[in-house]
């Protein structure tokens, strides 16, 4: 990042907001503080809890962990059953027993994870200087429970869906995409403490891919290269790919550009192979949805980066 100098770099060190000037396009991006982690099952989402951590530290960042239990769906089961209804009531009280045992124990995981890594557990925003940890548990259906609290977050990390496809709902990812309207990390196995050294941008010159590049600022200013990788299909109007460059370039981010002709590939498979040929561990890419009036179906590009990609994803709607 550009060096600044007296009063102007104490005036920058203190801002909430930095502001990306993206031809024909403002765009105000949060600086990353606070982090959402949902938790939907009884064990932990490792990646995301890794990724979670390790960008919590690199920002010093507040990383919050959500535990959200479903036990209304196993009470409904036994509720169709023909069981004696005093079974059933033992059967209901049981499972409530066990699921607080489990509530319990997930969270002394949760906890004995952030100790090994160091991480502070607060949650008091004055100790916003340094990274630290915090936990809440809440009863509901996950997607709707994301959507309702997503949004007062900087971004949202997931597990890479391709991982554990049964620790995180699909309706959690599409919610927190396009329901609490959030950028999301969808971490991949392996996160290190460099993760976002090498990054590859996914650039369509559309809305969503302005976007992502606004809200993934803290990851490009800290990013050893960038690549702006424009697959010239021509479908979308917007800003050049070397106009990003530049504007970047102002942010104190060098980023090349590569230019790609269409071939036989799908632009899905285009981008991962040049993201694994680049070495990148991280791809920002905006979040398309299949049809406007269904904005919870996500589209052809998006699906295959999720189906194929072995590196983490960040994305914004």
């Amino acid at each position: 990042m550009a060096a600044l100098c007296g009063e102007e770099e104490t005036l920058a060190k203190d801002s909430t907001t930095l502001l990306l000037r993206i031809p024909d396009l403002e765009v105000e991006t949060v600086t990353t503080k606070r982090i959402l982690l949902p938790i939907c099952t009884q064990d932990l989402p490792m990646p995301a809890l890794e990724a979670g951590v390790v960008v919590a530290q690199k920002f010093d960042a507040h990383l919050e962990g959500m535990h959200i239990r479903t036990p209304q769906a196993e009470s409904k089961r036994f509720a169709k059953s023909h069981l004696d209804p005093r079974h059933y009531t033992e059967l209901v009280d049981r499972l409530q027993k066990q699921e607080q045992q489990d509530a319990r124990a997930t969270r002394r995981a949760f906890e004995e994870f952030l100790a090994s890594r160091n991480l502070m557990l607060s949650g008091d925003p004055t100790d916003s200087c340094i990274a630290t940890a915090s936990w809440q548990e809440l009863t509901g259906d996950p997607g709707d429970v994301i959507a309702v609290h997503g949004g007062a977050f900087d971004f949202i990390v997931l597990s890479h869906p391709s991982l554990e496809p049964a620790s995180v709902p699909s309706s959690v990812l599409e919610a927190a995409i396009f329901r609490a309207a959030r950028p999301v990390l969808l971490a991949h196995k392996d996160v290190s403490a460099a993760l976002g050294q090498s990054i590859v941008i996914a650039w369509n010159r559309g809305v969503q891919s302005r976007r992502a590049v606004a809200a993934a600022m803290p990851f490009l200013e800290n990013a050893e290269s960038a690549v702006i990788v424009n697959i010239t299909t021509g479908a979308k109007q917007g800003p050049e790919p070397e106009e990003i460059a530049d504007t970047l370039a102002w942010h104190g981010v060098k980023a090349d550009v590569k230019r790609l002709r269409p071939d036989r590939r799908s632009v899905g498979e285009t981008l991962v192979e040049e993201v694994r040929e680049v070495g990148a561990d991280l791809l920002v890419m905006g979040a398309y949805s299949q049809n406007r009036l269904r904005e919870r179906l996500i589209g052809g590009v998006t699906k295959e980066i999720l189906a194929n990609a072995d590196f983490s994803v960040f994305m914004a709607r």
